[in-house]
């Protein structure tokens, strides 16, 4: 039903024509400011904005002064504030289309100038005193067109029907779709943009999952996401726990999307910031009670053999990832976790060996857990949850071997059994068929290497590959019985 919607809602966007505004991805995104209030106003949050009483508003003023009511009754650090100021103290550049014919012409060469360069609008202008000459001139004529692009998207907006014929949204449903429409319109050269089969290249939420039930999230205050992507990991987590503080960095998504998501998941406490986390210093230093992370490993392919593997160790070339593990590190308190998914060179690589150095001697490596490989289906290799402790009390790392902790689902490797994973990891054992622990001084004279493997018998060694390998062959075997049904039923048709 949900992905009827999205199409539905794309579809109807195609032939969406806004004129105010200068900018394919500024008409987009107003576009989309109206589908957020659309999908609150159905949703089971609190505030509502009440859209379908503006279908037939002649005035834009009582637009604005509706959505600064909404800001005002909120918590100061709610995303749904931080959602509707954004639109109302955002600068559009305004298009000639929002006056009527004849008008920019008959402008002064200075005026058409000032319009064309340097001419902006504020939403929040529009009830205070303007400051620009020009824009008091033209005001009522531009104040008239967003009246008719406001009147002309919601009108699209009500016009899904698919939309139309749900009561009621889950949280989860209505960023669901949020994100996916903006996925899909923000994907312009897709031959699927406005079609079914359309890739979503999504994070799933199983990283988060077992972090969440693995960490003691329930006594976590403020939470850390140094480099998210398209903030996925984060809002399941906003979704799970809307209350916590949570403080975003990426450098591919912009605030005002990041904010209407998690209003959408009804999130609280909220900041994001449009930022590189390792050359940003705004943030507060030693103040965070937990962070996470996700850093997808370099993907080569050999020609030759079409395998896909991580990339090798390269002279002169400059790995990040322990750059991101010790600014994580920096930003958390005394007592703060990091969870960081990523691939395996980080933990043997000779470069990083200062770096993992660095980690042993300050005692804060407290468990790596290895896990299936094809988690996401753009990522095929096996990743690894490091799990970093300010607070840690025992000299040793637990390694667990989460490889066999899976199963087929949509075309995909999902977790499973997360739960007993998460127990095997808080129980700490010293030896069990999953897990071990080894000493510090065992560590860092093994050249600080993390990696498992290293720490085990030849025999168990081969045990440990033999067991991922026949995973592996389980999968390809399901794939191909499910295609083989697929032609079965072909045929009997």
């Amino acid at each position: 039903m949900l992905e009827k919607i999205i199409i539905d809602i794309v579809q109807n966007y195609k032939f969406t024509d806004i004129k105010s505004f200068v900018g394919d991805t500024e008409k987009r995104d107003y576009f989309l400011f109206f589908l957020f209030c659309r999908l609150a106003d159905l949703s089971t949050g609190d505030v509502k904005f009440q859209l379908d009483k503006l279908y037939h508003e002649t005035d834009i003023t009582a637009f604005i002064q509706q959505l600064e009511i909404i800001s005002e009754q909120v918590s100061p650090t709610s995303a749904i504030k931080k959602s509707v100021d954004e639109l109302l103290n955002n600068e559009f550049k305004l298009s000639r289309k929002a006056l009527p014919q004849g008008v920019f012409s008959s402008l002064s060469e200075a005026e058409q100038n000032h319009f064309d360069r340097k001419l902006v609008l504020k939403f929040a202008d529009i009830t205070r005193k303007v400051d620009d000459p020009l824009l008091i001139k033209l005001l009522p004529e531009i104040k008239q067109s967003l009246v008719e692009d406001n009147l002309y998207i919601i009108s699209e907006v009500f016009s899904i029907e698919s939309l139309n014929n749900v009561d009621l949204l889950t949280t989860y449903d209505a960023v669901e779709v949020y994100s996916r429409v903006l996925m899909r319109l923000q994907a312009v050269s897709d031959p699927l943009q406005f079609e079914e089969g359309f890739n979503y290249q999504e994070i799933p939420s199983d990283f988060i999952d077992l972090i969440m039930e693995a960490g003691d999230i329930g006594s976590v205050d403020s939470i850390y996401a140094p480099y998210e992507v398209t903030t996925e990991q984060s809002l399941y987590l906003a979704l799970e726990y809307p209350d916590k503080e949570i403080q975003i960095e990426t450098v591919t998504e912009t605030p005002r999307h990041t904010y209407r998501k998690f209003a959408l998941a009804q999130a609280t406490n909220i900041n994001t910031s449009h930022t590189y986390c390792l050359s940003n210093n705004q943030i507060a230093t030693e103040r965070y009670d937990m962070s996470m992370c996700l850093l997808q490993p370099k993907i080569v392919t050999d020609r030759k053999t079409g395998k896909i593997a991580e990339q090798e160790e390269q002279e002169n070339v400059t790995y990040k990832e322990h750059l991101y593990i010790s600014h994580m590190l920096e930003m958390l308190n005394k007592s703060g976790k990091a969870y960081v998914v990523m691939g395996k060179g980080p933990l043997f690589r000779k470069g990083d060996i200062k770096a993992r150095q660095q980690l042993i001697e300050d005692n804060v490596v407290d468990a790596v857990i290895t896990l299936p490989a094809k988690i996401m289906n753009f990522c095929p290799l096996p990743m690894i949850l490091l799990v970093l402790n300010k607070a840690k009390k025992t000299n040793d790392v637990l390694f667990i071997n989460a490889t066999e902790f899976q199963k087929e689902e949509s075309g995909r490797t999902v977790l499973d059994d997360i739960e007993r994973l998460a127990e095997e990891y808080r129980s700490r054992p010293a030896q069990t068929p999953l897990g071990f622990t080894v000493s510090n001084q065992e560590v860092a004279a093994s050249k600080y290497s993390l990696n498992g493997l290293n720490y085990v018998s030849t025999e168990e060694a081969e045990q440990y590959n033999l067991a991922e390998l026949t995973v592996s062959r389980k999968q390809t075997m399901n794939a191909l019985m499910d295609k083989q049904e697929i032609i079965n039923q072909l045929f009997d048709v």
